[in-house]
Protein backbone atom coordinates (compact mmCIF):
# COMPACT_ATOMS: atom_id res chain seq x y z
CA UNK A 1 0.00 0.00 0.00
CA UNK A 2 1.45 3.12 -0.43
CA UNK A 3 2.03 5.83 1.94
CA UNK A 4 -0.59 8.55 2.51
CA UNK A 5 -0.19 12.03 1.25
CA UNK A 6 -1.44 14.82 3.16
CA UNK A 7 -1.58 18.34 1.14
CA UNK A 8 -1.61 21.52 3.45
CA UNK A 9 -3.56 24.25 2.10
CA UNK A 10 -3.06 27.05 5.03
CA UNK A 11 -2.17 30.47 4.54
CA UNK A 12 -1.23 31.47 8.38
CA UNK A 13 2.56 30.50 8.60
CA UNK A 14 1.68 29.58 12.79
CA UNK A 15 -0.91 27.13 11.72
CA UNK A 16 0.48 25.92 8.92
CA UNK A 17 4.03 25.27 10.54
CA UNK A 18 1.80 23.90 13.44
CA UNK A 19 0.07 21.36 11.15
CA UNK A 20 2.83 20.05 9.37
CA UNK A 21 4.68 19.21 12.55
CA UNK A 22 1.56 17.78 13.68
CA UNK A 23 1.62 15.05 10.74
CA UNK A 24 4.80 14.38 10.22
CA UNK A 25 5.18 13.24 14.43
CA UNK A 26 1.89 11.05 13.45
CA UNK A 27 3.99 9.45 10.61
CA UNK A 28 2.45 11.49 7.26
CA UNK A 29 3.74 12.08 4.26
CA UNK A 30 3.15 16.43 4.32
CA UNK A 31 3.28 18.58 1.37
CA UNK A 32 2.56 22.56 1.39
CA UNK A 33 1.08 23.79 -0.96
CA UNK A 34 3.02 26.80 -2.00
CA UNK A 35 2.26 28.97 -4.92
CA UNK A 36 2.71 27.18 -8.22
CA UNK A 37 2.63 23.75 -6.49
CA UNK A 38 1.33 20.61 -7.81
CA UNK A 39 -1.51 19.84 -5.68
CA UNK A 40 -2.09 16.56 -7.68
CA UNK A 41 -1.14 12.85 -5.97
CA UNK A 42 -2.36 13.44 -2.54
CA UNK A 43 -5.02 11.36 -0.27
CA UNK A 44 -6.17 13.84 2.12
CA UNK A 45 -6.27 17.68 1.72
CA UNK A 46 -6.35 20.28 4.84
CA UNK A 47 -7.50 23.46 3.63
CA UNK A 48 -8.07 26.82 5.60
CA UNK A 49 -11.08 28.49 4.75
CA UNK A 50 -11.66 31.78 5.62
CA UNK A 51 -14.23 34.58 4.74
CA UNK A 52 -16.25 32.50 2.78
CA UNK A 53 -14.03 31.49 0.41
CA UNK A 54 -14.10 28.06 -1.25
CA UNK A 55 -11.48 28.55 -3.89
CA UNK A 56 -8.67 25.85 -3.12
CA UNK A 57 -11.72 23.00 -2.34
CA UNK A 58 -13.14 23.72 -6.14
CA UNK A 59 -9.62 23.88 -7.12
CA UNK A 60 -9.35 20.14 -5.78
CA UNK A 61 -12.36 18.63 -5.92
CA UNK A 62 -11.47 19.02 -10.06
CA UNK A 63 -8.73 17.20 -9.85
CA UNK A 64 -8.59 13.66 -11.93
CA UNK A 65 -7.86 12.46 -8.70
CA UNK A 66 -9.12 14.38 -5.97
CA UNK A 67 -7.82 13.92 -2.60
CA UNK A 68 -10.38 13.74 0.53
CA UNK A 69 -10.56 17.00 1.60
CA UNK A 70 -10.74 18.18 5.12
CA UNK A 71 -11.64 22.06 5.55
CA UNK A 72 -10.58 23.68 8.45
CA UNK A 73 -12.90 26.35 9.62
CA UNK A 74 -12.86 29.24 12.13
CA UNK A 75 -14.47 28.49 15.42
CA UNK A 76 -18.30 30.26 14.99
CA UNK A 77 -18.06 30.71 11.25
CA UNK A 78 -20.81 27.36 10.55
CA UNK A 79 -21.42 29.34 7.00
CA UNK A 80 -17.81 28.85 6.11
CA UNK A 81 -18.44 25.09 6.90
CA UNK A 82 -21.68 24.42 5.10
CA UNK A 83 -19.52 26.42 2.67
CA UNK A 84 -16.95 24.11 2.63
CA UNK A 85 -19.34 20.98 2.22
CA UNK A 86 -21.14 22.34 -0.77
CA UNK A 87 -17.74 22.99 -2.72
CA UNK A 88 -16.97 18.94 -2.09
CA UNK A 89 -15.02 18.99 1.50
CA UNK A 90 -15.89 15.69 2.59
CA UNK A 91 -15.17 16.60 6.23
CA UNK A 92 -14.25 19.70 8.53
CA UNK A 93 -12.61 20.60 11.77
CA UNK A 94 -12.93 23.68 14.01
CA UNK A 95 -10.39 25.53 14.94
CA UNK A 96 -8.37 25.75 17.09
CA UNK A 97 -7.85 22.31 16.26
CA UNK A 98 -7.35 19.38 18.78
CA UNK A 99 -4.67 17.41 17.62
CA UNK A 100 -6.58 14.04 18.54
CA UNK A 101 -9.17 14.80 16.39
CA UNK A 102 -7.87 15.86 13.21
CA UNK A 103 -5.79 12.40 13.70
CA UNK A 104 -9.31 10.59 13.48
CA UNK A 105 -10.63 12.91 10.96
CA UNK A 106 -7.42 11.60 8.57
CA UNK A 107 -7.57 8.20 9.41
CA UNK A 108 -11.19 8.04 8.20
CA UNK A 109 -10.49 10.37 5.31
CA UNK A 110 -7.83 7.98 3.94
CA UNK A 111 -10.27 4.68 4.93
CA UNK A 112 -12.65 6.83 2.38
CA UNK A 113 -10.09 7.54 -0.17
CA UNK A 114 -8.74 4.03 -0.44
CA UNK A 115 -12.64 2.90 -0.43
CA UNK A 116 -13.17 4.91 -3.51
CA UNK A 117 -9.98 4.01 -5.33
CA UNK A 118 -10.82 0.30 -4.78
CA UNK A 119 -14.59 1.06 -6.13
CA UNK A 120 -12.80 2.25 -9.40
CA UNK A 121 -10.22 -0.52 -9.49
CA UNK A 122 -13.00 -2.95 -9.56
CA UNK A 123 -15.68 -1.16 -11.63
CA UNK A 124 -12.35 -0.93 -14.26
CA UNK A 125 -12.23 -4.96 -14.20
CA UNK A 126 -15.54 -5.25 -15.12
CA UNK A 127 -15.53 -3.38 -17.41
CA UNK A 128 -13.12 -5.84 -19.08
CA UNK A 129 -15.17 -8.90 -18.35
CA UNK A 130 -17.19 -10.72 -20.80
CA UNK A 131 -20.29 -12.57 -19.53
CA UNK A 132 -19.73 -16.65 -20.02
CA UNK A 133 -23.02 -16.60 -21.16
Amino acid sequence: MVSPKVLVVETASTARDALVALLRDADLEVTVLAEGGNPAGHTVALVSVDQNDATAIRRLVALHQPPEIIALIEYGAATDALMALRAGASDYVIKPIRADELLVVIAKAIERHALQREVLRLRELLTHVKHPI
